[in-house]
């Protein structure tokens, strides 16, 4: 017979230990062990409480261990205060909440097929790497939205970045958006924008001429 008690005491020593030396990895693995008793114990309360703790913000793993201890019909409210507790503890930019927390919002929609939720996110936080990393869930669903948001992305992306490396960058999305629907068009534009607004910029103008339009 395990004893329990005996084991949660030690972990909860260990993490009073743990965080007065300042060691959050060491706390967290003894957070997992009183996730583990939780778990054999059935210890509804004590799963939530301790799988949020070690969610903390990103971890998706423990996001699902949560959820599991709720019906359906509860956990819409209860996965919307995972939400705004992230949308709260985010950082505010002109008025749009985005934050570090872009990714893990990001995250909470996908697994929640919240798609019209993650379009707004990528929409109002239009930076190239988190288009990339999230349009693909999007793209059958709101291909032109998704296109506009490209195209706002390349246009901030061209401003903020010089050298060939960026234009190559800048080259390869155009070629990939280009067999999208209503792409050619959005490409032609682009290119023709770019050739004009950034005429002294040799090397740019060098890879655009790779893009046949």
């Amino acid at each position: 017979v395990k004893d329990y008690d005996k084991v949660k005491e030690q972990a909860s020593i260990g993490i009073k230990i743990a965080n007065k030396k300042g060691h959050p990895g060491t706390v967290a693995e003894y957070k997992e062990i009183l996730l583990r008793v939780a778990l054999e114990q059935n210890d509804i309360t004590a799963i939530r409480g301790i799988a949020s703790e070690l969610y903390a913000g990103s971890n998706m793993e423990y996001y699902r261990i949560v959820k599991q201890t709720y019906e359906a019909t509860e956990w819409s409210a209860v996965s919307e205060n995972f939400i705004e507790e992230l949308r709260r503890s985010g950082t505010q930019s002109g008025g749009v909440c985005w934050s570090n927390n872009g990714h893990s919002l990001a995250a909470i929609f996908i697994e929640e097929h919240h798609w019209e939720r993650l379009l707004i996110l990528l929409q109002t936080n239009a930076s190239l790497e988190f288009i990339e990393n999230y349009s693909g869930y999007l793209l059958n669903k709101f291909p032109l939205d998704i296109l506009e948001v490209y195209k706002a992305a390349l246009i901030d992306f061209a401003i903020q970045n010089t050298g060939r490396r960026y234009y190559v960058t800048i080259c390869k999305i155009l070629n990939k958006i280009q067999k999208w629907q209503g792409g050619q068009e959005t490409v032609k534009q682009l290119v023709e924008q770019f050739a004009i607004q950034y005429s002294f910029r040799k090397a740019m103008l060098d890879e655009l001429r790779s893009i046949k339009v």
